[in-house]
């Protein structure tokens, strides 16, 4: 799946995780997943590691009250979540680490003299043109932080290219 990282296609869907974990460690698992998803082109919802209560892998052994409410709960919040990224009628405005990534990567690709896949999947979707992976409103300090990005990446890609 690492193509995937060099040419997200997930954009307009909605991701979610959930984690179920015996003791620890979900909580790391979620995050991993949802910068995943991200990298994708997925709009991440934050998953949700759930602790099952210690024991209930015996078929014996009978959940106490209390634990299963408490996850009833967690799952209840999380599903509202999801429901509200999945309904969204925007696309969210990304980060600044996430446009910084964007330009970069799309910089790379424009001023490379090896054109591959990677160059050949953003001119054909006009991410070279475009201000982001997909069409979103950017605040103007974004653009402004964008058009920076763009300006030093051609900057040192014509002084990479020029003999010394």
């Amino acid at each position: 799946m690492c193509f995937i990282f060099h040419r997200p296609c997930f954009f307009g869907k909605a991701s979610f995780s959930i984690v179920s974990q015996g003791v620890y460690g979900g909580k790391d698992i979620v995050k991993y997943l949802d910068t995943v998803g991200d990298f994708w082109g997925f709009n991440p919802c934050p998953g949700i590691a759930v602790t099952t209560p210690w024991g209930v892998a015996n078929p014996r052994t009978a959940w106490p009250q209390n634990e299963k409410e408490k996850i009833d709960r967690a799952l209840k919040q999380a599903a509202g979540r999801f429901y509200k990224t999945l309904t969204a009628s925007e696309a969210p405005e990304p980060s600044l680490k996430k446009l910084m990534i964007f330009r970069f990567t799309r910089s790379y690709h424009k001023h490379s003299e090896n054109r591959m896949r990677d160059y050949e999947y953003f001119r054909d979707h006009n991410w070279f043109e475009l201000p982001y992976f997909y069409d979103t409103k950017l605040s103007w300090y974004k653009r402004i932080f964008g058009w920076f990005i763009d300006t030093q990446q051609a900057r040192q890609s014509r002084k990479s290219k020029s003999p010394a």
